[in-house]
């Protein structure tokens, strides 16, 4: 009961409101009534996620890739060993088509296989 009302009462970081003041409009410590200006609350979360995709974003490498490029795929394997290789060791393959959601079609062996960006990094002779 007491762990309850600890969160309902509880402001989030980004809303500066809790749930309770949100879901029923009151102050759950002080029998106050709130005014809630709901497009200032999704201003201020939206700021926020700009904020934090921002500071995501901003160590990646800019880089378009191409149809003809040549590309490496990373290597998924959940537990890696630091000294294995971050590529597979087969490769560099070519990108085929470039698609418009993050994604790029590589010609891998005797098929095209479509792959995120995310997976690739490019190939520099």
């Amino acid at each position: 009961m007491a762990t309850q009302y600890a969160l309902r009462a509880t402001a989030h970081s980004t809303m500066k409101l809790s749930p309770g003041e949100l879901a029923f409009g009151r102050n759950m410590l002080n029998p106050f009534s709130t005014q809630i200006n709901w497009d200032e609350l999704l201003k201020r979360k939206q700021e926020t996620i700009d904020r934090y995709n921002f500071k995501e974003n901003s160590n990646r490498l800019d880089f378009d890739y191409k149809i003809g490029d040549k590309v490496l795929i990373l290597n998924k394997t959940t537990f890696r060993n630091k000294l294995d290789p971050s590529t597979l060791p087969e490769g560099p393959w070519e990108i085929k088509q470039v698609h418009a959601n993050g994604t790029v079609s590589i010609q891998r062996n005797d098929y095209l296989e479509r792959m995120n960006i995310r997976r690739l990094r490019p190939f520099f002779m």
